[in-house]
């Protein structure tokens, strides 16, 4: 999946995003990351795209996760705390979270509200 989308800037959707784990998202009522309106919060899933470590300036963990959905849409995640094993999560691993849209600052999280998607 990385080869393909050094390559091509993309990757066939059934690899990321299985007709089995979408069509049980949907039963579930679960929507894509993207579709949660700014100025609210809800549970959304995504896939990682890339993850870059970061730190504030007080010296605080947090991850900016790029976020994509099987509709080509992309945006940055913030996501405050550190991962029990200490390694972020894996390229193109799919995710479920409660999250924040703030107008202003987009997308945010806790660890603690991610879950893995398998």
């Amino acid at each position: 999946i990385n080869f393909q989308f050094e390559l091509t800037s993309s990757a066939d959707p059934e690899l990321l995003f299985s007709t089995k784990i979408m069509n049980r998202l949907s039963e579930k009522g679960v929507s894509s990351l993207h579709k949660i309106e700014a100025g609210t919060s809800g549970l959304g899933w995504f896939c990682v795209q890339d993850v870059i470590d970061k730190k504030t300036k007080n010296g605080k963990v947090f991850y900016r996760i790029r976020a994509i959905d099987d509709e080509h849409n992309a945006t940055w995640l913030r996501v405050w705390g550190k991962f029990d094993a200490g390694a972020p999560p894996d390229r193109f691993s799919r995710w479920m979270t409660h999250t924040s849209n703030d107008p202003d600052w987009g997308f945010s999280a806790s660890v603690a509200k991610l879950r893995r998607i398998v």
